[in-house]
């Protein structure tokens, strides 16, 4: 890890999107290896049940984002498209699956009982979603260099 009184701004927010990045792309890769293992061994059957839905949400959101990317791409997607699509086809469906589930998760697990308002959780998650964005952008306009 780069030490403050040693790097330039430059390489400190080259450095954070690396950590960024990487704690994503490891989440994902959690789940898909989770995934592929447990088929792999004939065991998805003994999951825990919470284990079992988290996998199903995600490979259920990865082909919806994909489907939903596939419809923006060959102009066919629905009322909205407009607003969300520029954003939606920038990032891959199984980062943007983590994103969704991580945040939903999230949101119910603070909230408890009382309940998730959709409104909260679709701000919340807009708002990571653009941040990803923003890191890609940073990262491009950085030249997409790693910091070591």
């Amino acid at each position: 890890r780069l030490h403050a009184l040693n790097t330039t701004p430059k390489e400190q927010i080259q450095e954070q999107i690396n950590l960024e990045e990487q704690a994503t792309d490891e989440a994902l890769k959690q789940y898909q290896n989770f995934n592929e293992n447990m088929i792999k061994i004939g065991q998805a059957g003994t999951l825990p049940a919470l284990q079992r839905q988290v996998k199903a949400w995600f490979s259920a959101l990865k082909n919806r984002i994909e489907m939903e990317q596939n419809r923006i791409w060959t102009n066919r997607a629905g009322c909205g498209s407009k607003a969300y699509g520029p954003l939606l086809v920038l990032l891959r469906p199984d980062k943007l699956a983590v994103m969704v589930l991580h945040e939903a998760l999230s949101q119910c697990l603070k909230c408890s009982n009382e309940g998730v308002p959709a409104t909260s959780i679709c701000k919340n998650l807009a708002e990571a979603v653009q941040s990803e964005v923003n890191l890609l952008k940073m990262k491009n306009k950085l030249g997409g260099k790693a910091v070591k």
